[in-house]
């Protein structure tokens, strides 16, 4: 039989609360996107997301400049969750992320340039620029490819938007660039007429992970992220980001990775 004092209970109580203390202070959420757009426009473009998330898991957005940086974030345990494209969800599965959301919308990249370029992916073109989304992985790896096989690539140029690079190749006759999506569409058809898409590649989805460490803590995690995205509404389309991705459980936890590309990837780490 186990007798208690009231000052026994006191302790007793005391222990709780510091231990759920502890738990909730574990719980939050540090969270890092792919370090390729301006860090005060994602803040904002993320705000509604880490409004509703903040009561619940202390939910805060991360910025990172580079590649680089966002890794050793990640080693050191100042993110531990994100929303990335396939490249970076790569990059964190290896470091001990899991897959709990992705996008039905595919992440889709165009090779651009004036129109009526002689440009083949071959050694017959040789671009004195090509212009790419600086710290976009993908974009790196496929300049990297062509060098390495065509050496079609003289001088690359990260920029920091697909805008930027369009209105570059807009003044120059022979530079190339790598933009995001449908980038075009953006551009009056006056201006637009005079670009051409010379080679376009799907990559794969927008990924939501979370450090196994966390999910092992918080097993509501997926479940509240996604009912976060499936009632999201911007009527007044501010939230670029939030509104054109439509997110899902993951079905499998394995990534599908070029191999040439995974190899790439693993440089990073």
């Amino acid at each position: 039989m186990i007798f208690t004092s009231n000052n026994g209970i006191a302790k007793i109580a005391v222990l709780f609360l510091l231990l759920f203390t502890s738990n909730a202070k574990s719980l939050q959420l540090l969270m890092g996107v792919d370090p390729v757009n301006d860090p005060n426009v994602m803040a904002k473009e993320v705000a509604p997301l880490v409004e509703a998330m903040n009561y619940k898991y202390g939910l805060k957005y991360v910025p990172s400049s580079s590649t680089q940086e966002l890794v050793q974030q990640v080693k050191g345990g100042n993110i531990n969750c994100a929303y990335v494209s396939l490249g970076y969800a790569y990059l964190l599965q290896k470091m001990g992320f899991v897959l709990i959301l992705e996008s039905d919308e595919k992440v889709k990249f165009n090779l651009i340039g004036k129109a009526g370029l002689d440009f083949e992916r071959d050694n017959k073109y040789r671009s004195e620029k090509v212009y790419y989304v600086k710290n976009d992985l993908f974009m790196k790896y496929m300049i990297k490819e062509g060098n390495d096989r065509y050496s079609w690539v003289a001088n690359p140029i990260p920029a920091m938007t697909s805008e930027n690079i369009m209105m570059k190749i807009l003044k120059e006759e022979s530079s190339l660039g790598y933009i995001i999506g449908d980038g075009l569409q953006l551009l009056h058809s006056s201006l637009r007429d005079n670009l051409k898409v010379y080679q376009s590649e799907e990559i794969g989805s927008v990924y939501f992970l979370v450090n196994k460490d966390v999910l092992s803590i918080g097993d509501d995690i997926g479940k509240d992220f996604l009912s976060f995205h499936d009632g999201f509404k911007d009527p007044a389309e501010r939230y670029n980001y939030l509104r054109v991705y439509h997110f899902k459980k993951v079905k499998n936890n394995k990534l599908h990775v070029n191999e040439n590309y995974a190899d790439y990837l693993e440089n990073y780490l």
